[in-house]
């Protein structure tokens, strides 16, 4: 991810702290060598009952290729539908429709694109198109 990528991404992680300490969102953190290397942020879908939002997962570059995004990702699915939201059914996450990688990735972790369209949001992702992905649990 670059600040091309999605710049209010700064402003974003200000407003997510105050929810995170208002247990609104949680955050899974993968550490190596004392270092965190990795991060999920998910949320119980404001909208969509039983469903579980992914709403981050950042990995730095240096860990990619060792399966922490996908570590993040399933205890994320795990942690969402069992200690925090016990009606949970499904997962939903989204990304934007040019990061193929990342369409490819959460496809290989058994999610489905379920749209692709405009996500209207407070934080602008250049005008471009958005995939959302979905998981039944």
């Amino acid at each position: 991810m670059t600040k091309a990528d999605y710049p209010g991404h700064e402003a974003w992680i200000e407003k997510i702290t105050h929810e995170i300490e208002q247990n609104k969102k949680h955050v899974i953190v993968a550490w190596s060598s004392f270092q965190p290397v990795g991060v999920v942020v998910y949320q119980k879908h404001k909208s969509l009952p039983q469903t579980l939002e992914i709403k981050n997962l950042t990995v730095l570059p240096q860990a990619k290729g060792r399966y922490v995004a996908s570590f993040l990702l399933r205890n994320a699915e795990i942690e969402g539908s069992t200690n925090h939201y016990s009606d949970i059914t499904q997962v939903i996450t989204d990304t934007k429709l040019a990061n193929q990688a990342v369409i490819a990735f959460a496809q290989a972790q058994h999610y489905k694109v379920t749209q692709i369209k405009n996500i209207d949001t407070n934080f602008t992702h250049n005008g471009e198109l958005d995939v959302v992905l979905s998981k039944s649990l």
